[in-house]
């Protein structure tokens, strides 16, 4: 999809959609749409979800230039291909069973939330952190993995979070909401 998704009325059922999402124009998908299969965000234009789009399979972040607004509630794996992207979007990991985030290549992820039900958020390879990092709730795995922090306005609320290594960079400028 290189453009836009809208619900203007009625019911979807995306369950079985592998949604990717590429190009270089701006688009905003409905979080209306339901829960996708699987979802890649894999473009160079500014790309939003309006609400929360909730993703049963793996997500994929590869090649995102901007992630602008909203949530992408990732229940599944989660691969993280980008060393940097923009934008307040939000990616949640939500799963109720034990889910891998693999950042290969210096992956990153941007206004990160952990929000588990049960089983582990196991963190495979090291990762950069910008934005904000916020844990609700979940077990997390950052086991032989360092975390670096980066960037302006970096906000931590990683309230029972243990991590291995952490790096900050030198132009890391954060507010600190509970224990690190």
């Amino acid at each position: 999809l290189s453009g836009s998704l809208d619900v203007d009325h009625g019911s979807v059922d995306a369950f079985s959609l592998d949604l990717v999402l590429v190009g270089s124009d701006a688009g905003i998908v409905d979080g209306n749409i339901g829960k996708v299969r699987n979802l890649e965000l894999a473009s160079t234009g500014d790309k939003s979800i309006d609400g929360i789009l909730e993703v049963n399979g793996s997500t994929v972040f590869n090649n995102v230039s901007s992630f602008s607004a909203g949530t992408v509630r990732a229940l599944g794996d989660v691969d993280l291909n980008d060393s940097s992207y923009t934008g307040n979007g939000v990616l949640e990991i939500a799963g109720s069973a034990g889910q891998i985030i693999t950042s290969s290549g210096g992956g990153m992820a941007r206004n990160l939330v952990i929000n588990k039900d049960a089983g582990t958020a196991a963190f495979a390879n090291n990762i950069n952190l910008e934005g904000s990092v916020t844990h609700i709730a979940g077990d997390t795995d950052f086991s032989g993995t360092t975390v670096y922090l980066r960037g302006a306005g970096l906000v931590l609320d990683t309230n029972e979070i243990t991590f291995d290594n952490v790096v900050f960079s030198s132009n890391a400028n954060f507010s600190l909401l509970s224990d690190l």
